[in-house]
């Protein structure tokens, strides 16, 4: 488990230990979901976009490896800007809770 800081405009900074682990490049498409009360967030694939019944919200990583958290997804959840958040790694998804 990881710990960041939600930035004021709903950034989080991806460890770099994920970064590294899912072999993650700048500019990298990744897909945004709510699962079981967690934000998860995956590499989104765009080859398989028309194998799959829908797609949720997809965010571009920043060249800091920041990705900006849909705000209704923090709404929903009761998650403050600026709180530090929890990041955990599940085979190829990283989960904030």
């Amino acid at each position: 488990m990881q710990q960041r800081k939600l930035d004021q405009l709903g950034r989080v900074c991806i460890p770099s230990k994920f970064f590294n682990e899912l072999n993650l490049s700048k500019k990298e498409k990744m897909e945004i979901t709510i699962e079981y009360g967690e934000i998860c967030i995956k590499r989104f694939n765009a080859k398989a976009i028309k194998k799959r019944e829908y797609i949720e919200i997809v965010r571009i990583l920043d060249q800091l490896n920041r990705i900006t958290l849909p705000a209704e997804y923090l709404d929903i959840l009761g998650i403050k800007r600026g709180n530090v958040i929890s990041l955990t790694m599940e085979e190829e998804t990283i989960k904030i809770c």
